[in-house]
């Protein structure tokens, strides 16, 4: 667990909607310890067949490897929970426990797998986008 992070990560623009300039010195520290400077943020919608997941302020760090997801900004704009075992992560609706999403565990990692996933963005409404991303 990452008690530490606060927003969503991508380091592609596709996956935010309108794409803020953020005038700051701020940075993203990442686990090696370098400092990655994020250049926009806004928010971002991961459709999956069963629901549209909202995601709000996600950073764009154009310099970190993967999509990061956390957790608990995730469940708490979406009104859902995630439970983990060893092999996979389910998403549920938090108060009727209908499950909505599936994911995989694989090589230590928590995987939002890419089949299975489109970033839509209103300015890009014909086009979707397939990511995978990864839980902090």
């Amino acid at each position: 667990m990452d008690s530490t992070a606060t927003n969503h990560v991508t380091p592609d623009l596709n996956n935010v909607q309108v794409c803020s300039p953020y005038h700051s010195q701020d940075h993203v520290i990442v686990g090696n310890g370098r400092h990655l400077p994020f250049h926009n943020t806004d928010n971002g919608i991961l459709p999956t067949p069963s629901f549209p997941f909202k995601l709000t302020n996600v950073l764009y760090v154009p310099h970190i490897l993967s999509n990061l997801l956390l957790v608990h900004k995730l469940t708490s704009d979406n009104n859902r929970t995630v439970t983990f075992d060893d092999k996979s992560f389910v998403v549920q609706d938090k108060t009727t426990k209908i499950p909505l999403f599936r994911g995989i565990h694989s090589q230590g990692v928590y995987h939002w797998p890419s089949s299975s996933l489109h970033i839509l963005s209103p300015q890009h409404s014909s086009a979707f986008y397939s990511y995978c991303f990864y839980f902090v």
